[in-house]
């Protein structure tokens, strides 16, 4: 009704799209552009594996952010949600871990582990608008 606020389902409603669609980009963005992404970040293409894993990110986030997208049709929005989660910190925490190790450059460590968390975020809000099953 006009004048009340917003219920905890409403609230799931406007923030899952913000991961859905920006997991639907991140996938289109790695899977069209992998160079570009590889230049934005730093890393590093020529006889490295870096398009074929930006490839194979890009098709599970892709994945991932349609599941999103389809989250009044499943019967628990609340697993699909926390899997993007689990997936993001995994994310996050695979690139600070290259960082420290030096696996990679520390920018870009430190740019994808911001773009995980950012996602971390974003789905961790969803979660918690998201009505709890019984």
């Amino acid at each position: 009704m006009h004048g009340e606020s917003p219920s905890r389902s409403d609230s799931a409603v406007r923030l899952a799209p913000v991961a859905d669609h920006r997991q639907v980009v991140v996938g289109a963005s790695h899977l069209a552009t992998p160079g570009v992404i590889a230049q934005v970040f730093g890393m590093e293409m020529r006889g490295t594996p870096a398009v074929a894993y930006g490839r194979m990110f890009a098709i599970r986030n892709a994945a991932l952010g349609l599941g999103l997208l389809r989250l009044d049709t499943v019967s628990d929005p609340r697993a699909v949600l926390k899997l993007n989660v689990v997936m993001d910190v995994v994310d996050a925490v695979a690139f600070v871990a290259s960082g420290i190790r030096r696996d990679v450059a520390p920018r870009t460590s430190v740019l994808a582990a911001a773009v995980a968390m950012s996602a971390v975020v974003a789905g961790v809000g969803a979660l918690r608008a998201q009505p709890k099953q019984p």
